[in-house]
């Protein structure tokens, strides 16, 4: 099918020409920009069509969906959601398809490895971020008792990471960076405050007490790292990633037994090692068959 595709209220530095929604749509389709006469439009804008007559897709890659899901013709977004105008598609896609890109890692079999390059590390823990709100900040002063967690936020100031727009200029310096790190501290955020959320979410005081299903950057960029994430965030991330290659928040009973995990781990260089013997996912979701045809399933009626 010939495509004529415009993008709108992406984030700015967006690249138009080179994202995971053109690659995977170009698996099948002929594929040109065109930002005056388009026959698809993908947008993160609302709540009416930028060209009201073309077949359009909204895109969230946010705790957020809108409720009613009713001014696009499809939805794309991180949730499990049944509707048959939508298609779950993780935000972490973007950040697998530029981590190819690249060359961080050759394709998507990197996922499917069960002999990973095991960096040398110098380090415990790091943890990225812009805030210590949240189930993250929580758990950081407590994982901090045992062994201080080098973080770039005050009062600590261990590092610097540049952020910015951007869907990957931020991510490489810290894919750079916390390689030498054993752990990453990989929680999603997850202060929504007075923010709208997902269909059915599930807040006490502002903060969502699961992602439903919403998995970012902070779980992959440890992996492409050659360093193991402590994840928290969606508690169905097992049937996405395999829980053997990383510390799955959901496996453990408490965060006291994470941290007896985490420590018994800190101590035992041959145990940590066959996380790296472990493929990070066992499911076809980081196939690119599987993720063409998400796309094909979103654009199926504009045939």
């Amino acid at each position: 099918m010939d495509i004529r595709l415009h993008f709108n209220s992406f984030w700015g530095g967006f690249d138009k020409e080179n994202n995971v929604w053109v690659w995977l749509l170009r698996q099948n389709n002929n594929v040109v920009l065109d930002d005056t006469n388009p026959n698809l439009v993908i947008t993160m804008g609302g709540p009416t069509k930028p060209f009201p007559n073309v077949y359009t897709i909204y895109y969230s890659n946010e705790p957020y969906l809108p409720n009613p899901c009713n001014f696009a013709d499809h939805y794309l977004s991180n949730f499990f959601i049944e509707n048959e105008n939508h298609t779950r598609f993780p935000s972490y896609y973007m950040y697998v398809y530029e981590f190819i890109r690249s060359g961080l890692i050759k394709d998507l079999s990197f996922f499917y490895s069960n002999n990973r390059v095991i960096p040398t590390k110098t380090s415990f823990c790091s943890f990225v971020s812009r805030s210590l709100m949240g189930k993250r900040g929580e758990f950081f002063k407590k994982l901090n008792k045992y062994k201080h967690v080098e973080t770039n936020l005050p009062p600590y100031n261990d590092f610097n990471i540049p952020f910015d727009n951007t869907s990957f200029t931020s991510s490489r310096p810290k894919i750079d960076f916390i390689k030498k790190y054993k752990f990453n501290l990989s929680f999603e955020n997850n202060y929504r405050g007075n923010y709208p959320c997902f269909p059915n979410a599930q807040l006490n005081n502002g903060y969502l007490l699961d992602m439903g299903g919403l998995i970012s950057e902070k779980l992959v960029e440890p992996f492409i790292s050659g360093t193991i994430p402590i994840y928290w965030g969606s508690n169905m991330v097992s049937d996405e990633f395999n829980s053997s290659s990383f510390l799955n928040y959901y496996d453990f009973k408490n965060e006291d037994e994470l941290i007896e995990k985490i420590i018994e781990l800190d101590n035992n260089d041959s145990l940590y090692n066959t996380y790296f013997k472990e493929s990070i996912t066992k499911t076809d979701n980081l196939n690119l068959d599987y993720m063409v045809n998400l796309m094909e399933n979103a654009i199926k009626k504009m045939r």
